[in-house]
């Protein structure tokens, strides 16, 4: 239910008392498919999006009052992005949620709210201290599909990358959230994302000659010292890439190796 307004005199149902009280466990649910701009019903209530693509939840001033709150959830594909209109919009984390995530809008004045994000964004991080992790599994993509042009590596999605079928070119491998997700936007300065993709040779042996970040060319640095110059033939080849975030422009320091398996 939205945020209610009484007046001296009002009377209360038993049903709309029944509401309140329901009120306290379930809030009112809209839902947008498309960027959407907060107006001054919404003050109590759950916004859930659920856009394939990436969009916008925009905030004004003037429209809500100190101590009101609002959920913003989401469940579309496209990353939901809670972003200042004419008012102000402090975090501690970040005003971006992707894919089943959610965060707390709560205003502080007519002017201003903060914005309490959700513990599982992945830009906002987490830390563990010294835990123990019993056999762990890592999320893995196996394709049935040859390697060439583009290969994107979804981070969101997957750890590693397998593709089984015998590659026809050489090819590029670009590494992002996923299709409307940027790596930048998951990574915050400091941190470090490791991906593999598992290449299968034929005969004829191709490999990555691009490496790319979010669409945008990147040189790794090799455990070699020397970049690869070929695949291997009739082989499996694992291309492991150790991304860091060092500089918010974003700038990264890839370290990169090339192990056969045959």
């Amino acid at each position: 239910m939205a945020k209610q307004t009484f007046t001296t005199g009002s009377v209360l149902t038993a049903a709309q008392m029944n509401s309140l009280q329901a009120n306290d466990y379930n809030w009112t649910v809209s839902q947008k498919t498309a960027s959407y701009v907060l107006v001054a019903a919404d003050a109590g209530t759950r916004i859930e999006m659920n856009v394939a693509s990436a969009n916008t939840v925009t905030v004004n001033t003037g429209l809500f009052t100190a101590g009101d709150t609002i959920i913003i959830q989401n469940v579309g594909a496209g990353t939901t992005t809670v972003t200042a209109g004419t008012a102000t919009v402090n975090t501690a984390a970040s005003l971006s949620l992707a894919q089943y995530q959610n965060g707390i809008l709560y205003f502080v004045s007519a002017s201003s709210a903060i914005f309490y994000g959700d513990s599982s964004t992945p830009a906002a991080g987490s830390t563990l201290t010294r835990p123990k992790l019993v056999s762990p599994t890592e999320l893995t993509t196996v394709s049935a599909t040859a390697a060439t042009g583009t290969i994107n590596l979804d981070v969101m999605t997957q750890g590693v990358l397998y593709y089984t079928s015998n590659a026809s070119a050489n090819f590029t491998l670009n590494v992002r959230g996923n299709g409307s997700t940027t790596l930048n936007s998951l990574l915050s300065v400091g941190d470090a994302i490791t991906v593999t993709f598992l290449n299968t040779n034929g005969s004829t042996a191709y490999y990555p000659t691009v490496y790319q970040i979010d669409g945008s060319a990147v040189t790794p640095k090799w455990i070699t010292g020397t970049a690869p110059s070929a695949g291997s033939a009739s082989a499996i080849d694992a291309w492991l890439l150790t991304i860091i975030k060092t500089a918010a422009t974003p700038t990264y320091v890839i370290l990169a190796s090339q192990t056969k398996y045959a």
